[in-house]
């Protein structure tokens, strides 16, 4: 398999970055761990379903955060680039 022909890696390099929670901009990502202080903890606890329900319930803060976010275009252009290959690789098909 070739990476983008038969697959698109997702995300930054980096810890925490590796996956499409690394292309939220840094200020949405600010915001909603400050205010979930609780969740971010329980999201490096040891049991592994307390982990699974942080980082899921995380997430989802994290999606309705840019749902309702006003950010400008530069902080959207990660996901502008995936958008761009996804649509160039639909075409081919």
């Amino acid at each position: 398999m070739i990476e983008g022909v038969d697959y698109l890696g997702i995300g930054k390099p980096g810890a925490g970055s590796d996956c499409i929670e690394g292309l939220v901009p840094e200020t949405i990502v600010s915001s909603v761990y400050s205010k979930e202080i609780a969740l971010v903890r329980a999201a490096s606890s040891s049991p592994a379903d307390v982990r699974k329900s942080a980082k899921n319930s995380l997430k989802a803060k994290l999606f309705n955060a840019m749902k309702d976010a006003k950010l400008d275009e530069s902080e959207f252009a990660d996901f502008k680039k995936i958008f761009a290959a996804l649509n160039k690789g639909l075409k081919k098909s």
